[in-house]
């Protein structure tokens, strides 16, 4: 039975990592990672569609022009890993001044629980310290695939700061938990357990 999304909230958790010292590095697959030189917003529109089924929710309703603003800004960059051939999921950065943040990362379905993840991500915060950064920041939350958080945080990402927002009724993940099609994890105000006590209202 869908959930009502009434009284239900959004565990938003804003990572970071200071130094480039503190990535823990893990391989173990012949993934090849290339950079998408050439922006196409259509391609993340369908990275994020696919990648993020079920997940990911909020740009349903982005026109070509929300998308091609989104894509052609600078700084912006576009990654995908490759194993034989195939593409197995991408990232996006974001470079500003001495900031980079990592905007979109993930797999396709049919490649998590392979260890991609981890190696994927390596790659990632490897390329997003490169130039003048001085950070690496990224967000993700209680929505996202469960095992999004243990991997930033074993690949060295320390929780900066935990948000705790009421979920609104009106909005594209709430419509997707009345549906069904919402797989990360619901929280209410009875079952936040443990990240009632870290969080920054």
């Amino acid at each position: 039975m869908p959930a009502d999304p009434a009284g239900l909230f959004e565990v938003i958790h804003h990572l970071e990592m200071r130094r480039p010292t503190d990535l823990r590095h893990k391989r173990g697959t012949d993934l090849e990672v290339r950079q998408a030189r050439l922006r196409l917003w259509s391609l993340n529109r369908w990275l994020h569609g696919e990648v993020g089924r079920g997940y990911w929710f909020g740009r349903e309703g982005w026109t070509t022009e929300d998308w091609q603003r989104y894509t052609e800004r600078e700084g912006f960059e576009t990654w995908l890993g490759y194993l034989e051939g195939t593409p197995v999921g991408y990232f996006e950065l974001v470079r500003a001044r001495e900031q980079t943040r990592i905007k979109c990362f993930g797999l396709f379905a049919h490649f998590v629980g392979r260890g991609l993840g981890a190696h994927l991500l390596t790659e990632a915060l490897e390329r997003a310290w490169q130039g003048e950064t001085q950070k690496v920041v990224l967000d993700t939350c209680n929505l996202d695939h469960p095992a999004a958080l243990p991997n930033y945080l074993a690949r060295g990402m320390q929780l900066a700061r935990t948000e705790r927002l009421p979920l609104n009724p009106a909005s594209a993940a709430a419509q997707a938990i009345r549906e069904g099609r919402c797989r990360g994890a619901i929280y209410n105000a009875h079952n936040l357990g443990g990240d009632a006590d870290n969080v920054v209202k």
